[in-house]
């Protein structure tokens, strides 16, 4: 089956959904306590894992740590969201070169959130509102301005991402999405290389030639020849980019920017984002791979070129601490300042540069196509039994 976007049946917070996970408290009653961000341990026991984990499935890609300890004697105190924005148009703006193929024309502009993205994006915000509201996080009617804080990327897709969890979370509530007032990137989200030492990129260069050298992404690049005739492409006829089997990645280092992978990952990655988000858009079966992909095998295929992209720039362990590093500093003094409730709103970048640094442990479900689906959440919670604080 063909997992699609589709606007559920919003059903809130059941009573059985309450019942569960209130009183869960199964496995040894241990707890972690956390001073900060730099002291996150793992610890897995057989029934609980008291670690944060990414969990998504398309949007719905929400963490939450209850079952670590003993629930009847915990009150959550404090939480903040790093949310990635939600379903937006492509980013890749040469797409047209790829194919000779017509691509899909979008009624909104590169890589802005559409109305659907805006749409599902609200339906979390409501979920979030109401779990917070049965935890006692926030009263049921506005909390107070200055108990919530929301800051968002620059982009259009971040800031309006942030608007449409706020506006459903906290409706006629004034609440307000703060940004900085410019087009460049802000600095806490720009996912970009700042160690200048010629070590440091020597690592990074070596972890980045490494994992290359570790995926096989051939019957990726097979496919993707076939799908697009790419040997017919501009990007053949002006870049000799006419095979990605066997044209071959350059990597890119620059302090400043992030790293860069020239060449078929580059070209795959931004072939397959677009299929992706036109599947999530809900366009006409004959608009997403001009109705080439017809198959769930398929799909897991081809996406895996999006999430070796995604793998090799942003989630590898040297690199991705010096990538987070502004913003893992951020989270731990939003957590440390008085706000009850931090929204964070981001890129799949900035998740899984986190998640890298942080070392936490992935959780993948079924049909889950990309690492940080659209609209994922890390969620960071403040639980307190009277005298202990634990995150």
């Amino acid at each position: 089956m063909r997992h699609r976007l589709v606007e559920p049946e919003y059903s809130l917070v059941s009573n059985a959904w309450k019942k569960k996970h209130r009183t869960i408290h199964t496995g040894p009653q241990q707890c972690v306590q956390q001073s900060s961000l730099n002291n996150i341990q793992k610890r897995d026991t057989e029934n609980h894992v008291p670690t944060c984990k990414m969990a998504g499935k398309v949007t719905y890609c929400v963490i939450f740590a209850l079952g670590i300890c003993n629930a009847y004697s915990l009150e959550l105190k404090q939480m903040l969201i790093l949310s990635r924005h939600n379903l937006r148009t492509p980013l890749t703006g040469g797409l047209q070169s790829m194919s000779p193929k017509i691509w899909p024309k979008w009624e909104y502009a590169q890589g802005e959130l559409t109305e659907k993205g805006a749409s599902l994006e609200g339906y979390l915000g409501k979920y979030f509102a109401e779990w917070m509201q049965y935890q006692g996080l926030i009263p049921d009617g506005c909390p107070e301005a200055d108990s919530v804080f929301v800051y968002a990327n620059t982009r259009q897709r971040c800031k309006d991402t942030a608007k449409a969890f706020v506006d459903a979370a906290f409706r006629n509530c004034s609440i307000a999405v703060n940004s900085k007032n410019t087009t460049e990137m802000d600095p806490i989200f720009n996912p970009i290389i700042h160690n200048s030492s010629e070590a440091f990129k020597e690592q990074v260069i070596s972890e980045i030639r490494k994992k290359l050298n570790e995926i096989d992404l051939k019957d990726v690049y097979l496919e993707l020849n076939r799908i697009t005739n790419i040997k017919d492409s501009q990007i053949c006829k002006e870049e000799s980019y006419c095979d990605l089997v066997n044209d071959t990645d350059d990597i890119v280092f620059q302090i400043g920017i992030k790293p860069k992978v020239a060449g078929p990952l580059f070209i795959a990655n931004g072939m397959v984002d677009s299929f992706l988000m036109g599947y999530y858009e809900g366009l006409p079966e004959g608009d997403v791979a001009w109705g080439e992909i017809k198959t769930d095998e398929q799909w897991n295929l081809l996406t895996r070129a999006v999430k070796g992209y995604q793998n090799i720039v942003f989630n590898l362990p040297k690199s991705a601490k010096d990538f987070a590093r502004p913003l893992v500093q951020y989270i731990k003094e939003m957590l440390s300042s008085n706000k009850t409730l931090t929204l964070l709103v981001g890129h799949d970048s900035n998740l899984n540069s986190v998640i890298a640094a942080l070392g936490f442990k992935l959780f993948k479900l079924p049909g889950q196509l990309e690492i940080s689906p659209i609209g994922a959440k890390l969620v960071f919670q403040r639980w307190s039994d009277g005298n202990t604080i634990l995150i």
